[in-house]
């Protein structure tokens, strides 16, 4: 058993680990395809992987392991993701312009339409899983409905200094209530989670953070001054993706032409340590922040990588006197210093303590941390029985199970009980793997036809008197008959 010891610099209120990733973790495999895009659900146990021939691959976060596959939803590249507010549900948008809504355990598709046009964006509403919002590419934003499919579009009001642009970016306040939009020098808008900034990323190659509330309370036309502002002075780096970090500390950033994200503070402004790929020449596709960890993913070359911290364990924080040693050492150990109970001792007389009811069944609500202020009134017992609560986590098939290969002359153990215990299985045919033949198998050595007797008399008298005119046949010595015991009559 480790423990794990951050330093208070590097520990949160929260308990988990705090402060920026500091170098790369892990590399996934998309199994045989070319990752696109990437999503984590707002729980943070699963994310939804988005390839390049139109299947989604869905992975829990903690094993890395596949959990389900989205096969066959898009023809084209799919180029957005996103998850509903309960995690049942993935929206999904290709090059081709078809946005197609998925419910993840029974992979049904619940909504499939055509945008006549390759789509930017696509939303869930974060309070209704039945709302989603899409944009296209010539900027026209609509709403629509999963289960009714009616359709809505946005008309927004704007000054006579904006009226020709088009919107190139929207993205929800923290519960659904406005939905930002940003216009043609506006690339990407993000709110972070408790949804006190707002940070946008724009042609000017800045990235500017601004405070949600002031944006509310300020009126049309009005200049609104930005709480911070990054960029890179000397290079003029493009910057192509942000992403805000689960406490809104720090923001991230990929650029346009390697595979290198930079980390902000927003507090002070200072600037973290890079984060590096591999590769540096290829451009990341995607990026997004664990919503819960410090840990960033990545989408690059169609393999999705994860930067984050490594745990060490520092025994000596629980044990001052604890030391470190690099070599053994022989140590002579008193008598009774690693007893758990000395066994001379005589035993104290405890006071019974009386029995307590704990209730197992009941989740409570400020345990979760994902938990919102407009769900404390849900019953989480009631819904999770009926199917109606938030998917956290997604059950695994035995598919996705990296179970071990069975030998060929091995029999079940588990198939045998079940045979015992019920007779009626014994009557399924079981097909017998067909077994690979050996080197031994393959290369026999050719078997001789039996001669017969008379065929080998014959041959040996030829071979004999010299009148054969076969000359392989070798001569042999004849066999010796066996001759009959002597009886004595009594």
């Amino acid at each position: 058993m480790s423990i794990v010891v951050e330093s208070q610099e590097g520990a949160s209120d929260n308990g988990l680990l705090a402060g920026p990733p500091q170098e790369l973790m892990e590399e996934l495999d998309m199994q045989g395809t070319q990752g696109t895009v990437v999503k984590i659900n707002r729980f943070g146990t699963a994310f939804a992987v988005g390839t390049s021939c139109g299947s989604i691959l869905i992975y829990d976060y903690t094993t890395k392991l596949l959990v389900t596959e989205l096969r066959d939803h898009h023809t084209y590249p799919v180029c957005f993701i996103d998850w509903s507010h309960n995690g049942r549900f993935v929206a999904s948008t290709s090059e081709s312009g078809t946005l197609i809504v998925t419910e993840i355990l029974t992979k049904a598709k619940l909504l499939s339409i055509s945008l006549h046009m390759m789509g930017t964006t696509v939303l869930f509403h974060p309070r209704n899983a039945n709302l989603i919002t899409y944009l296209r590419r010539d900027g026209t934003a609509f709403s629509i409905t999963v289960k009714g499919n009616q359709q809505a579009q946005y008309d927004y009001k704007s000054v006579s200094q904006i009226a020709d642009d088009n919107v190139t970016a929207i993205c929800y306040s923290k519960r659904g209530k406005y939905l930002i939009a940003g216009t043609n020098k506006v690339k990407q808008i993000c709110i972070s989670t408790k949804g006190d900034f707002l940070a946008t990323n724009t042609n000017d190659r800045c990235i500017r953070v601004y405070i949600f509330d002031l944006l509310l309370d300020a009126k049309s036309g009005d200049y609104i001054h930005h709480y911070c502002k990054f960029m890179d002075a000397v290079s003029k780096r493009v910057y192509l993706y942000i992403a805000f970090s689960p406490d809104a500390r720090y923001i991230c950033s990929t650029e346009q032409n390697n595979h290198e994200i930079t980390i902000w503070d927003i507090k002070n402004g200072s600037v973290a340590p890079s984060l590096r790929g591999k590769t540096l020449g290829d451009a990341p596709t995607d990026l997004a922040w664990h919503p819960k960890r410090m840990e960033i993913l990545t989408v690059a070359r169609g393999k999705v990588h994860v930067f984050g911290r490594r745990c060490y364990t520092t025994m000596s924080a629980f044990a001052p006197d604890f030391i470190e040693i690099h070599e053994n050492i022989v140590y002579d150990e008193t008598e009774g210093e690693f007893d758990l109970y000395d066994e001379d001792a005589s035993l104290p007389d405890k006071p019974i303590e009386p029995e307590v009811e704990v209730e197992i069944e009941t989740l409570v609500s400020a345990e979760m941390t994902w938990n919102s202020s407009d769900e404390e009134d849900i019953d989480w017992k009631d819904a999770l029985k009926t199917g109606k609560g938030p998917l956290v986590f997604i059950p695994v098939g035995l598919q996705s199970l990296p179970l071990d290969e069975q030998q060929d002359d091995e029999i079940d153990p588990y198939y045998e009980a079940m045979v015992c215990d019920n007779p009626q299985y014994s009557q399924i045919p079981t097909s017998t793997p067909t077994k690979k033949k050996s080197d031994d198998e393959i290369f026999l050595k050719p078997k001789l036809p039996k001669e017969e007797p008379n065929s080998r008399s014959s041959s040996r008298t030829s071979g004999i008197g010299g009148n054969s005119s076969d000359n392989s046949v070798i001569d042999t010595k004849p066999t010796r008959t066996k001759k009959p015991r002597l009886q004595f009559d009594p």
